[in-house]
C-alpha cells in the first residue's frame, strides 16, 4: 500500500515539475506574437532602406526611374533642372474636353492615355520648360507611341519656380490592354528611361 502511495506521489511530482519545466521553455501566446511582431518590424525596416538604398544608386546611374521621381538634367555649365513623371491614365476626366468630344475626327480617347509631367528649374540662369520632343513613349514590346498634337501647358519657369504640363500618346491598339509603358527623356542623348505603370 505505501508503495502505491508513494508510486502515486512520485508521478505526480513528475507532472508538476514536468509542467513547469515546460512552461519556462515554451513562450506563451503573447510572448509568441510580440516576437513576430518585432521581427516583421525589423523586416520592413531592411525592405524599405534597401528601396533606399536601390533607388538612390538607380537616380546616381540615371538608367530607368519610376513614377514620381526626379531625374537631373544639367547643362555644361552645371546648372540644373529637374523633371518627373506624376501620373500616367486612360481615365477619361484626365483629358482635355476637346479630346472626349465624340464627333472629334483626329481624338479617341479609347487608344490614348495621358501623361502628366512636372518640372522644376533648379538653377539655370535661362527659363526652362521640357520640350516635347525630349520624350519618346514606346510599349514593353516597343511599340513606339505617336504624341498627339495637343499639349496641355507650355509655361517657362525661372529659377527655383515649376510647373506641370500634359502629352498624350496615341496608342497601336485599346488604351485600356496597356498596363505599363516607357519614355525615353532625351536631350541631345539619353538622360533616363521611365518605367511606368498605367492606371486605368
Amino acid at each position: 500500500m505505501k508503495k502505491t502511495i508513494i508510486g502515486i506521489t512520485m508521478i505526480l511530482l513528475l507532472a508538476i515539475l514536468g509542467g513547469c519545466f515546460d512552461s519556462e521553455t515554451e513562450p506563451t501566446a503573447e510572448q509568441t506574437i510580440s516576437s513576430l511582431k518585432d521581427e516583421n518590424k525589423k523586416l520592413k525596416s531592411e525592405l524599405h532602406n534597401e528601396k533606399i538604398k536601390n533607388n538612390s544608386a538607380t537616380m546616381k546611374n540615371q538608367e530607368v526611374v519610376g513614377l514620381n521621381q526626379d531625374v537631373i538634367v544639367e547643362t555644361k555649365s552645371k546648372e540644373q533642372a529637374s523633371v518627373k513623371i506624376t501620373e500616367v491614365t486612360t481615365e477619361p476626366d484626365h483629358f482635355p474636353n476637346e479630346m472626349i468630344n465624340p464627333d472629334s475626327d483626329y481624338y479617341d480617347i479609347n487608344h490614348m492615355i495621358a501623361v502628366t509631367i512636372e518640372y522644376k528649374n533648379l538653377s539655370m540662369s535661362s527659363p526652362f520648360t521640357p520640350n516635347i520632343s525630349y520624350f519618346k513613349a514606346y510599349t514593353i514590346e516597343n511599340q513606339p507611341l505617336e504624341v498627339a498634337n495637343l499639349i496641355l501647358g507650355t509655361t517657362t519657369v525661372n529659377k527655383g519656380e515649376s510647373n506641370k504640363r500634359q502629352l498624350f500618346f496615341i496608342t497601336p491598339g485599346p488604351s485600356s490592354e496597356l498596363n505599363e509603358i516607357k519614355i525615353d527623356l532625351f536631350i541631345k542623348s539619353k538622360v533616363a528611361t521611365f518605367d511606368l505603370q498605367v492606371s486605368h
